[in-house]
């Protein structure tokens, strides 16, 4: 075949310098630290409720009254007396164990999904949960969930009206204050 300017083209083959177009490329764009916050925010939210309900299940009047709440409260109270009225303490002691390793369980798979993962990613968190149980009184858990609201509240206001430094400091010498006024918690048994 000739063209115009007399050169003969060979139509099989096409020159080497041209490339045939690519195909374009997939439109599919990693996901964004947003996107990534926003699945891990409905995750640890999802977390939550079933741990939420589990527990309020767990904590209502009918296992606290009755069964095994009440043979928990009872060694709380006095494993000596609870163990002479035929309440097998070391069992009760294993399951409540287990009860708080599935709860402190359910609460790294939460925050998994927030954090880094790594073998002493809960030491940083050791001293706040310190503070939020010795607040609200040591084996009241209704008053750990509610210092624990408070205290994180009081953390957030102070935070953004300051910094986390000083945040914490603030939180730091309100716990003191509180351990000085009450100091078996805010919302401790009552004793006998």
């Amino acid at each position: 075949m000739r063209h115009h300017d007399g050169v003969e083209a060979d139509l099989l083959t096409a020159p080497e310098t041209k490339e045939a177009p690519e195909a374009p490329a997939p439109t599919a764009t990693p996901p964004t630290p947003g996107d990534l916050a926003w699945t891990a925010a409905i995750t640890a939210a999802k977390g939550s409720v079933i741990a939420l309900a589990v527990d309020a299940f767990l904590n209502s009047n009918a296992p606290r009254y009755h069964g095994k709440g009440m043979r928990v409260r009872a060694i709380m109270r006095n494993p000596d007396m609870a163990s002479a009225c035929g309440i097998d303490v070391a069992r009760v002691n294993a399951l409540t164990f287990a009860y708080g390793s599935g709860l402190a369980g359910i609460a790294g798979v939460m925050i998994a999904g927030l954090e880094s993962v790594f073998p002493d990613m809960g030491t940083p968190k050791v001293v706040e949960a310190f503070l939020v149980v010795v607040t609200g009184g040591v084996g009241s858990l209704g008053g750990t969930v509610l210092a624990a609201g408070i205290l994180g509240q009081i953390t957030g206001i102070a935070s953004a009206l300051t910094n986390d430094i000083l945040a914490r400091a603030i939180v730091f010498g309100i716990v003191i204050l509180i351990i000085i006024w009450k100091p078996k918690g805010l919302f401790s048994y009552r004793g006998r």
